[in-house]
């Protein structure tokens, strides 16, 4: 897609795109604040969004991630992407979840120094089991997390204590053909949040990919933020 191409596909999609890069200790992370241009304040609501693992391919243009990122911005809220570690063009090597997790925390941070008033946190796959253990060491105000998963072997993350830890309103979505193992992980999860706001949606007939499923996601996703941010 050509320079020209892209703005013209930026002012359909009404919203406008700010390149923020910002550190996680010493690694420099790259971000991209989308913010609608067609409501009053566009400084009132933002989503942060957390891709799959950079080892299996994910950074922040993965479908799942820019058709939620793209459907909250019709809504009017804004949206935070950013590429963990590893993730070029954002620096260092990939994570093994704990550097992950403090990736998250600060693009949080960072984004809070925006003026936002209100900040919800939606991951993805590998990023989804980031935003959970994420959103129990600074404050967001509402947590989505898709399909949460381990990823690779080398990845070591024990989110049942920090799943213990969570009281904002939550919902965990997936698709009814996960792998068996996945759906049993999801449901466990589930069952350790302690909010007393929690969901969780399981789509029928869709796989981890959500293939033919974008769209139905794309509307739960959307809906759980409008009502809780």
């Amino acid at each position: 897609m050509s320079e020209l191409e892209d703005l013209l596909a930026l002012e359909e999609r009404k919203f406008r795109k700010v390149t923020l890069w910002f550190h996680s200790e010493k690694t420099k992370l790259y971000g991209e604040v989308w913010m609608p241009t067609h409501v009053e304040d566009p400084l009132k609501r933002i989503v942060i969004m957390i891709h799959p693992h950079p080892k299996e391919g994910g950074n922040m243009k993965n479908l799942v991630v820019a058709s939620i990122a793209e459907s909250l911005i019709q809504k009017g809220i804004s949206t935070f992407l950013f590429n963990l570690r590893g993730a070029k063009p954002s620096k260092g090597k990939p994570g093994a979840g704990s550097e992950d997790i403090k990736d998250v925390v600060n693009a949080i941070n960072r984004v809070k120094t925006l003026g936002f008033e209100k900040i919800g946190l939606c991951g993805y796959s590998f990023g989804a089991t980031i935003a959970l253990a994420a959103s129990t060491e600074t404050s967001v105000n509402a947590l989505a997390v898709i399909s949460p998963k381990r990823s690779a072997k080398e990845i070591t993350l024990e989110v049942d204590e920090e799943c213990s830890k969570i009281c904002l309103p939550t919902m965990l979505i997936c698709g009814s053909e996960e792998s068996k193992e996945d759906l049993s992980c999801i449901k466990e999860i589930y069952s350790k949040i302690p909010s007393t706001n929690k969901v969780l949606d399981v789509i029928e007939g869709a796989d981890h990919e959500f293939y033919g499923f974008t769209g139905k996601l794309c509307d739960k996703v959307v809906n759980f933020f409008e009502t809780h941010l």
